[in-house]
């Protein structure tokens, strides 16, 4: 979902990081007496930037990068519960503005899109659709695909195995209930086949491993409640089987975030099935099991954004942290120290935003919706270090300009 290398596209989102002192991600022994505890520091600079606005509110919507200055925004909805959009934006970073380009063939929100082995994208389903497309980045043309088996939106689609690859499609809602069917894309021949079932929630997450093989974290239900899930799908095999350790919390709205050093995948909030939580933890590839990180999040928060700042560092943002509202507040984990801390806040509270890292090392934020704006135009930057800026305008009544470290007020 940015310029990144084919490697980033297979491993998620790599992090180089050079020591996990927190949560077992070194799998090292637990801190000693004499060794020093850790303090959460009140806060960390970072500031969010106004970056201009799509040509259209957008929620549910998904981009990916096509090359540091040309980021692809496709469908969403403009308003809370509406159709899915067929406009397709370029927003350019270095100019702050958006231009339209070639539509979708379907309107789409709640779709899915992975970058496929021969850089073409591959969107899918979206409103409970089982129609798909492919967009060539050279022709910049959306061309229809075969059709899933079974339709779907709020799904995830994963590249999976070892050349030639494959795209797993998981979970998401069909017909209003949970789709416990999944399904192989094979790029060679375009077509999609099933490949067993999982019981998987809305909101889960799934993340490719160096073996080739997904991990994929929800919850389950049952009488007594919502249930830890977690399981791997091994294209080898064509199965899914539960991990060999199951998570500490049911999980929904969460994050999942794979560490390149060491190889673990960093899984973050969500809800619980009682609200959002603070609680992260860890899972282990090479033990097939979990482990909870001691340092919380500085929030809960559930259906929120992530994404790797300059520095190696983590940045969440939005959400929701009472599992109502949408919140303006972000934190940021150090790898250095395993520790959150809070950062500045965003210009407008935004719930469920596409977050992409930029090549500077800068975040950029599109679309998600709140309670008073609804869907969203605005865009955001976040930024380690501080640009030189205009002074805030006059605020009405008199009142003096806001300081240029505190949050800005999005336009209406």
């Amino acid at each position: 979902m940015r310029a990144e290398t084919w490697k980033q596209v297979c491993l998620g989102i790599p992090f180089l990081l050079a020591s996990i002192l927190a949560c077992g991600g070194g799998g090292g022994p637990a801190s000693t007496a004499s060794s020093p505890t850790p303090v959460r520091p009140a806060s960390v600079d970072g500031w969010f930037k106004p970056a201009g606005r799509l040509l259209q509110p957008r929620a549910g919507l998904t981009a990916v990068s096509l090359s540091p200055d040309s980021i692809l925004v496709m469908g969403g909805s403009a308003t809370p519960g509406g159709a899915g959009l067929q406009t397709v934006e370029i927003y350019r970073p270095s100019k702050q503005r958006s231009a339209l380009t070639q539509s979708l063939n379907f309107g789409r929100t709640g779709h899915a899109v992975v970058r496929l082995p021969d850089g073409q994208y591959l969107v899918s389903g979206g409103t409970d659709s089982s129609t798909c497309e492919t967009y060539d980045t050279t022709a910049r043309l959306f061309t229809p695909a075969s059709g899933m088996v079974t339709p779907r939106s709020g799904h995830s689609a994963t590249i999976m195995g070892q050349f030639p690859f494959q795209v797993l499609i998981a979970g998401g809602l069909t017909g209003g209930a949970p789709a416990m069917a999944l399904e192989r894309f094979d790029p060679a021949t375009g077509a999609f086949t099933p490949a067993g079932t999982l019981p998987l929630a809305p909101g889960h997450t799934a993340t490719r491993l160096p073996s080739g093989k997904v991990l994929l974290v929800s919850h389950t239900d049952s009488a007594g409640g919502w249930q830890p899930f977690a399981a791997l799908y091994d294209p080898a095999t064509g199965r899914a089987a539960p991990t060999a350790g199951q998570p500490s919390s049911p999980r929904e709205g969460h994050q999942a975030m794979f560490l390149e050093r060491p190889p673990k995948v960093l899984i973050l909030g969500g809800n619980g099935g009682h609200g959002p939580m603070r609680s992260a933890e860890w899972y282990d590839p090479a033990t097939d099991r979990f482990t909870v990180c001691s340092n919380p999040m500085v929030s809960p928060r559930q259906d929120f954004g992530a994404a790797l700042v300059s520095g190696g560092q983590l940045l969440l943002l939005g959400g929701s942290v009472d599992g109502h509202t949408a919140t303006a507040s972000a934190e940021r984990f150090d790898p250095a120290t395993g520790l959150f801390a809070a950062t500045g806040d965003l210009g407008a509270p935004r719930r469920s935003p596409v977050v992409l890292s930029l090549d500077s090392g800068d975040v950029l934020v599109l679309g998600g919706s709140n309670e008073t704006q609804g869907c969203l135009a605005g865009v955001e930057v976040y930024s380690l270090t501080r640009e030189p800026q205009e002074p805030w305008p006059p605020l009405p009544g008199g009142r003096p300009p806001k300081p240029p470290h505190q949050p800005w007020t999005p336009l209406s």
